[in-house]
């Protein structure tokens, strides 16, 4: 969270069609929280690894919880269905 906040100043949810940003949302209380998601899943590693920043990414609570949802790990860019028009 951290080097996140240092690198884009912000902590904005990274899934496409989402970007929540718990600052802007509820100000004060907000800043320097989010919550982060492991790119490769911590349960299909077969050995002990050490997590770069780059195999983590910043996500909000409901994205979260939806990529997570009956307990699979979706992609973040197939997480919220493109709107038609």
């Amino acid at each position: 969270i951290a080097d996140a906040l240092r690198k884009h100043g912000s902590l904005v949810c990274a899934v496409p069609g989402c970007n929540f940003d718990f600052a802007h949302v509820y100000g004060e209380l907000g800043v320097g929280y989010a919550q982060v998601h492991h790119l490769l899943p911590l349960a299909q590693s077969t050995e002990a690894q050490a997590t770069r920043l780059s195999d983590l990414v910043i996500v909000c609570a409901n994205c979260h919880s939806m990529i997570h949802r009956g307990g699979e790990c979706r992609e973040l860019t197939s997480l919220i269905p493109r709107r038609r028009r």
